[in-house]
């Protein structure tokens, strides 16, 4: 008679590793959602600006100064 409580502990495993990667591939796609969406908005606020409020939108996060004018080669103190 074969005992259905019986788990393959193998296969538990590869799901998990599986999970694991997929939620790293899942968070991936976001940031790099993120960093699309920052750059849109900084184009489009820098545009708004230098077109005198004629093209882009304005700064309605009020984060343009903060988020968009920072040195990219400067790090983080």
């Amino acid at each position: 008679m074969k005992n259905n409580n019986n788990i393959n502990w193998y296969w538990v495993g590869f799901g998990f590793v599986v999970f694991i990667l997929l939620a790293g591939v899942a968070g991936r796609v976001d940031y790099e959602d993120a960093l699309l969406e920052e750059q849109t908005y900084c184009e489009n606020v820098k545009e708004f600006k230098e077109s005198g409020g004629q093209k882009g939108w304005p700064d309605y996060r009020e984060l343009y100064d903060d988020m968009c004018n920072k040195d990219p080669n400067k790090k983080n103190d």
